[in-house]
């Protein structure tokens, strides 16, 4: 390495100590960028994301449409969220994801592991799991929830994960605010044509979430523990759809 630094012209040496220099510089750079960016948008858990999810959609269903547009954190036009956790590079992804949400598409995913339940009393998650090529933990947590459900199953977790991506989606700019708005009126519209209250409306959400996301008791505790917070804040206010038009 010497020898070859040795061996190197004057004017050779000249253009590799700047190179490095640059390198070093740009190195630096992307250092300082990467912690603004993780203050301004942190790495949250699942279940932080959950709870901030649910914030969004409480604030739509509370009639707040353009505070749901703002909430932080999570969200950012350079945040890349979209394209890392949900593979939408463009608007036309976007609205593709979107109809099966809006058509109950993880609802129905539910629904079919009720089905399996249902079609093999007594009989262990293990078991129906091997049998039906499905997730045993997800069963469980489908045998737990499904009880206490309503004929609108777990519609308000697709709902609101419609009004967050449409959040999200405004801020990475594929949607303009008048386009997320009537997205966001869209998603509470849904919401308040298949559920009549608010516990209704947030067990839907609960039951939602864990079977999308739990991935232990603990975790099973911790939305129990939001759920039960919501409840406690949103009964103030009558569960009604009021257009801000």
């Amino acid at each position: 390495m010497i020898e070859t630094w040795n061996g190197m012209s004057d004017e050779m040496k000249f253009y590799a100590i700047g190179l490095i220099a640059l390198c070093a510089i740009g190195i630096f750079w992307g250092i300082l960028k990467y912690k603004k960016l993780m203050k301004t948008n942190p790495a949250l858990t699942k279940y932080e994301r959950w709870c901030v999810r649910l914030s969004v959609f409480l604030s739509v269903l509370n009639n707040n449409l353009i505070n749901s547009l703002a909430v932080r954190p999570y969200t950012g036009k350079n945040s890349g969220q979209l394209k890392t956790y949900w593979g939408i590079a463009n608007r036309e992804d976007y609205e593709k994801l979107m109809s099966q949400y809006k058509a109950g598409e993880r609802c129905k995913k539910y629904d079919t592991y009720v089905g399996y339940l249902k079609q093999h009393p007594g009989v262990s998650d293990e078991s129906i799991a091997k049998t039906e090529d499905c997730d045993a933990k997800k069963l469980a947590y489908v045998r737990e929830t499904y009880p206490k459900l309503t004929a609108s199953s777990i519609l308000a977790f697709d709902y609101g994960t419609y009004a967050f991506l449409t959040r999200v989606a405004y801020n990475e700019t594929i949607l303009t605010k008048d386009e997320a708005i009537a997205n966001l009126r869209e998603a509470g519209a849904l919401a308040k044509s298949k559920f009549s209250s608010w516990d209704e409306f947030i067990y839907s959400y609960y039951a939602g979430a864990v079977f999308a996301w739990a991935d232990s008791p603990k975790s099973v505790k911790n939305y129990q523990k939001v759920m039960k917070l919501s409840l406690a804040h949103c009964k103030s206010v009558p569960f009604e759809w009021k257009d801000e038009q």
